[in-house]
C-alpha cells in the first residue's frame, strides 16, 4: 500500500483527504499559507522559511511519501515542492490546477530526480499510465467510473468503481 502526502492551500485539497484515507490509510498532510505573494523570487528560500517557521504548520514528512498531491497552485513554489519531494524520496507527484499553476519547471524538476509528475486541470481527469504509484492511486481515484444497473429504461443502482478524489462521484451514485 502506498503512502500519500497531501499539500493543501486554503480550501483546496481538504475534501480529498477523508476520501483517500478510506482507501489508503497512510496519509500525511500539511498546509501552505492560503495567501502567497504573486511572485516568489527565491522559492527555495521561501519554502525553507516556511519549513523552519514555528508558526507554519508545514510538515516536511509529506515530501517523503510515495505519492504527493500538491494543491500549492503557484507557479513559483510548485517546482520547488517537486525538488523537495525528489530530495526526500517521493516517487510520484500529482499537481492539480493545470500547467499555469504548476509552473513551467515542475516537469523538469521531476525529471532531475526521476519522479513521475502528472499535471491535470482537475483530479477527476486522472487516468492510469506507465507509473506504478500513479496507477495504484488512479485505480481507485481519478476519472470516475460506475457500474450501473438499468431496468425498464431507469437506473436502479449505481456502484462507484473509481471515485473522484473530492468524493462527488459517491454523492452522484
Amino acid at each position: 500500500m502506498i503512502s500519500i502526502g497531501i499539500i493543501t492551500r486554503g480550501k483546496y485539497g481538504h475534501r480529498l483527504i477523508d476520501n483517500i484515507k478510506d482507501i489508503f490509510p497512510s496519509v500525511t498532510t500539511t498546509a501552505l499559507p492560503e495567501h502567497l505573494p504573486d511572485f516568489i523570487e527565491d522559492p527555495t528560500a521561501f519554502l525553507s522559511t516556511l519549513l523552519s517557521s514555528p508558526t507554519a504548520a508545514l510538515n516536511p514528512a509529506v515530501f517523503g511519501c510515495d505519492l504527493v498531491i500538491t494543491y500549492s497552485l503557484h507557479p513559483d513554489i510548485t517546482p520547488e515542492i517537486v525538488r523537495q519531494c525528489g530530495k526526500h524520496g517521493a516517487k510520484a507527484i500529482i499537481i492539480p490546477g493545470g500547467r499555469a499553476r504548476a509552473g513551467f519547471d515542475a516537469q523538469k524538476a521531476g525529471a532531475e530526480y526521476g519522479i513521475e509528475v502528472v499535471v491535470e486541470e482537475i483530479c477527476c481527469a486522472l487516468t492510469t499510465g506507465d507509473n506504478a504509484i500513479i496507477n495504484e492511486f488512479a485505480s481507485r481515484f481519478g476519472h470516475p467510473k460506475f457500474e450501473v444497473k438499468i431496468d425498464n429504461g431507469k437506473i436502479t443502482s449505481a456502484r462507484v468503481v473509481r471515485s473522484s478524489p473530492c468524493g462527488a462521484t459517491n454523492f452522484i451514485a
